[in-house]
């Protein structure tokens, strides 16, 4: 009798904690739950401001800043995804090229935006601004933008606006305008260059000769033709053309 009745005693124990534990452990989900209503649903914690730099610029009307990111005021600071926040810029602004989101509870979100820089344009049937990565940003314009040099001789179909490019001839020109804009810094802003066909690239450089090159050697031959211009200048020669593509310049004179 005695065993039994001390089993029975260990039964009634064991079911006695089990039932002690899930109600603690429905008293916690149910406090979890709660939390978490609270913390979703709180006016407390709802995005009142936002702190947005772009290039380093802090945007001061916090109306615009809320128009840019393209959010509500009041929306629950918890509700929102920094990762789906950074995607839903660059497709918003594509010209963005990094984007950096931090909450800072309770109520005000931090975003650091860098732009893609133009470093040139790409004339396709519009004149297309274009960074260094190759990227196509879709502000095309119907004329030549200024200060920015321009890249020809690519068609339209090779290539893709509002993405990164791995185009050679686009490649190969902007090699090109980053040689040029680190030997001419005065005047690789107003150059053209032809890409159409890599053994006979062509610059237009602003009242100047015109420039034939080839894909090889690039950096050597760019520094190349700054003496040349500077002794064609010394002598008071204007040929038509100064061909590089070969170890010794060849000054090609105008036709009379």
């Amino acid at each position: 009798m005695s065993t039994k009745s001390e089993r029975r005693k260990r039964q009634v124990k064991f079911l006695g904690e089990i039932t002690l534990w899930a109600c603690f452990i429905g008293v916690l989900a149910v406090i979890t739950v709660n939390i978490e209503k609270f913390r979703m649903n709180s006016p407390y914690f709802t995005v009142q401001n936002i702190e947005l730099k772009i290039d380093s610029q802090k945007l001061e009307d916090v109306a615009e800043a809320f128009v840019y990111l393209d959010l509500k005021k009041g929306t629950s600071i918890f509700k929102i995804s920094p990762g789906e926040l950074v995607r839903s810029i660059k497709v918003r602004h594509p010209e963005v090229r990094e984007v950096k989101v931090e909450k800072r509870l309770p109520d005000t979100l931090c975003v650091d935006v860098k732009n893609r820089i133009a470093i040139a344009q790409v004339h396709l049937t519009q004149f297309y601004p274009v960074d260094c990565e190759g990227f196509l940003l879709p502000y095309p314009s119907n004329f030549r933008l200024p200060e920015l040099p321009c890249i020809e001789g690519i068609d339209s179909s090779e290539l893709r606006i509002g993405e990164k490019n791995k185009n050679g001839k686009l490649t190969l020109g902007l090699k090109i305008v980053n040689l040029i804009r680190n030997h001419f810094s005065l005047i690789y802003k107003n150059i053209d260059i032809d890409v159409s066909d890599s053994r006979n690239i062509i610059l237009y450089l602003p009242q100047g000769p015109k420039v034939r090159l080839a894909d090889y050697k690039l950096n050597e031959k760019v520094a190349k033709l700054k003496l040349v211009l500077h002794d064609i200048k010394k002598k008071n020669i204007n040929p038509e053309f100064i061909d590089l593509r070969f170890d010794k310049a060849i000054l090609i004179p105008r036709r009379r």
